[in-house]
């Protein structure tokens, strides 16, 4: 028997069961299709940016399958969304909590990043042991005009270095050259040997010793092959526009072997320094940790990235080390790892000339 009560007919029936007469309410699906959709728009409304994560959760998911489900089920599905409603409620709850426990270390992980590491010229002058700020690109090719002088064994006066510089040879030359003199990143001299009977000596200017190793690094206590992958490392980087100094041996703290910093429309890109670190033979077979810790180091000390040098027979080992170390020891965050270092990762690999060739790339 049907009895209708105002709209209710729409979204349901009561019927009479044939055993006691006790009337039964059965929902048609129509009112199923209804149910669903209300709580699909309901679901949308509920949802923050916070829970948005939650998306990915099997519970949600399923959830949204059933709503989905539901549009197309029959009366007989009704129980289920009941209980899906309790798990829904339940899972709104957990969900707020777990929001409110996770705001403060958002905010403090926002903190980190802000104050994360990132090279300045300050940091690398402490490094150098003198004001790298000072080198633009101007004072820069000045520095490396007067090394190519010096290597020829040819006078760094003022007319010499504008030529080699190509740098126009006026006040404003002179006054630069005097500057980087105050800062004592060059040195004045006399030319006693252009004086004369009526005639002034000419001044010449030299590098400071600082400033020479950091251009052209001596041998020191490098061995020959890791001298040798440096200059070409560091000339190569030059080719290409970068800043490229050499860091002075026997600091206490870790530093990379040399750094490189890219050039901009009008100067250097500081924040995106690069690390550049040589390995030799020996290092790469039998120092392999030391190549991981080294990755981690750098990355940690604000460098964008890191430049590995070697000879071109152990480049393969090299990267094979590299890739097969992070599997080792990081097994649980390998791709991820591996995904995030592709582009901060990168081998220079140099064909090592005999001994008596080497002149060639350190006038270089």
């Amino acid at each position: 028997m049907n009895e209708k009560r105002g709209d209710d007919v729409f979204y349901a029936d009561y019927y009479k069961t044939w055993r006691n007469g006790n009337k039964i309410l059965v929902i048609k699906p129509r009112a199923i299709k209804l149910i669903a959709k209300l709580l699909a728009e309901e679901l949308d409304k509920e949802i923050t940016e916070s829970t948005l994560l939650l998306l990915r959760s099997r519970t949600l998911k399923k959830l949204i399958s059933l709503l989905n489900e539901l549009v197309k089920c029959k009366s007989s599905l009704l129980p289920v969304v009941g209980e899906v409603l309790e798990e829904l409620k339940d899972l709104k709850n957990q969900t707020g909590r777990l929001c409110e426990k996770l705001q403060p270390l958002r905010e403090k992980i926002l903190k980190k990043i802000e104050t994360w590491p990132y090279i300045t010229p300050g940091y690398l002058s402490d490094i150098f042991g003198f004001n790298i700020g000072l080198l633009t690109p101007k004072t820069y090719a000045i520095l490396l005009a007067i090394n190519s002088l010096e290597s020829q064994s040819k006078r760094p006066n003022i007319t010499n270095i504008s030529s080699t510089a190509k740098i126009r040879r006026d006040k404003n030359l002179e006054k630069l050259l005097e500057e980087l003199v105050r800062a004592r990143l060059l040195k004045m001299s006399k030319d006693l040997e252009s004086s004369g009977v009526g005639r002034k000596s000419k001044n010449l200017f030299h590098l400071s010793p600082r400033v020479k190793e950091a251009l052209i690094p001596g041998r020191n206590k490098m061995s020959y092959e890791a001298w040798i992958l440096l200059n070409c490392a560091l000339s190569h980087l030059r080719e290409k526009g970068y800043l490229a100094l050499a860091t002075p041996v026997g600091k206490v703290r870790s530093i990379p072997d040399a750094v490189a910093v890219p050039p901009t429309s009008d100067g250097w890109d500081w924040r995106s320094s690069i690390a550049v670190e040589i390995e030799t033979e020996r290092e790469i077979r039998y120092h392999k940790r030391h190549i991981l810790n080294l990755i981690y180091r750098r990355i940690r000390q604000g460098y964008v990235k890191i430049i590995f040098v070697c000879k071109s027979s152990c480049r393969d080992e090299l990267a094979n080390t590299i890739k097969n170390g992070l599997k080792t020891f990081f097994p649980d965050v390998y791709k991820e790892l591996l995904k995030s270092l592709r582009n901060k990762i990168s081998i220079i690999a140099i064909d090592l000339p005999p001994e008596a060739d080497y002149a060639h790339y350190v006038r270089q």
